[in-house]
């Protein structure tokens, strides 16, 4: 994996580790994750294919801990900060947004992993 697989293989931790904070990712919830995805990076097909691919690879973990979680991925992202775009960190953010509103009610701990990610992930 290069840096900028990195960064979307991250960002593909941090929407899984947000749908799977109440506990499980209903088939659902994982159908509307990916339209989702695929509409942001319509264009991009490598960063959704790569965060795609985390999120069916997550899928099959069932003992994950969200915030504990966030903090490693967070690590993994930066390590391909170097490709992250204004224009990028806002279609993360959106995402993130549009993954919790998808489901109501937004619960306290997926506003917690939006602000940590807002406050942590950052544009050279």
């Amino acid at each position: 994996m290069d840096a900028k697989d990195y960064l979307y293989y991250g960002f593909g931790q941090i929407v899984f580790g947000l749908a799977f904070s109440d506990g499980k990712v209903q088939i659902e919830e994982k159908k509307r994750l990916e339209e989702i995805i695929d509409n942001h990076f319509l264009k991009d097909t490598d960063g959704s294919r790569v965060s795609s691919i985390i999120f069916q690879l997550l899928d099959k973990k069932t003992t994950l801990v969200s915030m504990k979680y966030t903090n490693k991925v967070c690590k993994n992202m930066k390590l391909g900060d170097h490709y992250l775009t204004p224009e990028i960190l806002e279609k993360f953010k959106s995402i993130l947004q549009k993954v919790a509103d998808a489901f109501p009610p937004s619960t306290e701990e997926e506003l917690e992993i939006i602000r940590k990610f807002s406050n942590d992930i950052k544009c050279n």
